[in-house]
């Protein structure tokens, strides 16, 4: 009877040797590896980042404004949110374009700027000025103040400096509340205009956004300055 081979070769005891470590490095770098997965890292590492939501976190994360189209990147929900129910129609523009510029007004647009309107004749709106806007030029924004037929608002952390207005349209009667401010160079704007009596306004969802007219501006501002930071997806 054949007796079972035995590992007695240096040469062929080396070679295991050697296919042990190589299975350990291996085995060891794999390992390292999935520290950087997600979800395998350091504990905390695979948190989500904080859900910026009200002006003061906005105004806390620093945000980054970009001179350019964004109304494709704001979000479904946050203009029903805005809306207080689905939009009707929607439109947007580039800078170039002729575009409504007041009620009465329409003339080519320096700015990139879009709105959505809901069967109640409620509206959404946001635009950023395709120039670039000096901080001079953002504080004399501010000074000139809102315009004829409008009221300063209530101040809040919306860039730096900021504009706060509510107007209040001479023909339909319906109440427009704005929020400007200055991100770096972009001078952003949004808005909400509604009935004046704020009571015929459509509520909203209680799961999304509150029914106070100044929360729901804040929001949908929030929501707009988020929308508008460069697209990092190209």
């Amino acid at each position: 009877m054949r007796r079972p081979t035995t590992l007695r070769s240096p040469r062929l005891l080396a070679g295991v040797v050697a296919l042990v470590l190589v299975v350990a490095a291996v085995v060891a770098v794999l390992a390292l590896r999935g520290d950087d997965s997600p979800g395998g890292g350091a504990a905390g590492s695979g948190d989500a980042a904080p859900q910026v939501t009200t002006l003061d976190q906005l105004a806390s994360s620093d945000p980054v404004v970009a001179r350019g189209s964004f109304c494709d990147r704001v979000p479904d929900g946050a203009v029903v949110a805005a809306l207080g129910g689905e939009p009707t129609a929607s439109s947007d523009y580039a800078n170039g374009d002729r575009a409504p510029l007041t009620e009465q007004t329409t003339d080519v647009a320096h700015e990139y700027g879009c709105s959505w309107t809901s069967g109640t004749g409620a509206t959404a709106r946001a635009w950023v000025f395709a120039p670039p806007v000096t901080r001079g030029r953002a504080a004399a924004l501010v000074r000139r103040g809102p315009g004829r037929g409008c009221t300063a608002g209530t101040p809040a952390s919306y860039g730096d400096p900021t504009l706060a207005s509510t107007c209040t349209s001479r023909t339909s009667g319906q109440v427009t509340t704005t929020r400007a401010g200055l991100f770096g160079d972009a001078w952003l704007t949004c808005a909400l205009t509604g009935p004046a009596d704020a009571a015929a306004a459509p509520a909203p969802s209680p799961s999304t956004q509150p029914a106070d007219p100044q929360d729901r501006l804040d929001a949908w501002c929030v929501q707009v300055a988020l929308a508008a930071a460069p697209d990092t997806s190209e």
